[in-house]
């Protein structure tokens, strides 16, 4: 048995379920979700729009560090050191310790792992199983039927500016930055001249922004969270 923590945005969520589903397929083994970060995070825990393994591990079944949510920032702060340090030197946890692909991590005996596993080779080789728990459980709304039928047919291409707490927040800003408009509109450039008459389909929190920076022939703008 394994459990994973699943933390973050819907795509972080994403993210970390490929790799235990596929890890859990590879090793022949069972696995659990740990989703209590979402009794205080101020995103949602979205996962069950999709048709995925509903296995959640109850409270007892979660390490006590990881059941320990104080909402002082300065106690939180020593609650995540000493979270760090149990994970760092205790082989039961393992907190991952980058972003790119680590072969090693495609086996463990670890019984409690935790971070983003942001790479497709973590689950390419159970890919038309993840597809499969990836398959929207609801039937879609009118709107997005037709955003739907719009992206089949047409040479669709998907554009994401996230920049709500990239640009408000001081922290994200100073670790993650974000993208320039001269990125943008050298990227459309590049890709304008691969394909013929492409469709942008721009997802973004800041559709304003969007609208008034991008300039294209014909833009699609889709409002909503990105992350």
């Amino acid at each position: 048995m394994i459990t994973v923590k699943i933390t973050g945005w819907l795509w972080n969520q994403m993210f970390q379920y490929a790799y235990i589903r596929s890890f859990a397929l590879r090793s022949n083994t069972d696995f659990l979700l740990d989703i209590s970060e979402y009794e205080t995070y101020f995103r949602k825990f979205e996962l069950e729009i999709f048709d995925i393994q509903k296995k959640y591990a109850k409270k007892n079944q979660i390490p006590w560090f990881e059941r320990i949510h104080i909402k002082n920032t300065y106690l939180n702060a020593i609650i995540f050191r000493i979270k760090y340090l149990l994970k760092k030197y205790n082989q039961k946890y393992y907190l991952e310790k980058q972003f790119n692909f680590d072969i090693k991590w495609l086996t463990s005996h670890a019984e409690y792992i935790e971070w983003f596993f942001q790479s497709e080779k973590y689950f390419i080789d159970f890919e038309s199983q993840i597809r499969k728990d990836f398959i929207f459980i609801n039937t879609p709304s009118i709107k997005n039927k037709e955003l739907i039928d719009l992206i089949q047919s047409s040479n669709a291409v998907s554009v994401h500016v996230r920049r709500w707490d990239y640009i408000s927040n001081s922290g994200a800003n100073s670790l993650l930055g974000t993208c320039t408009l001269d990125y943008y509109q050298k990227a459309i450039e590049y890709i304008q001249s691969k394909l013929d008459n492409p469709t942008f389909f721009f997802f973004s929190d800041d559709i304003a922004w969007v609208k008034e920076n991008i300039k294209v022939e014909i833009v699609i703008v889709v409002e909503g969270y990105c992350g």
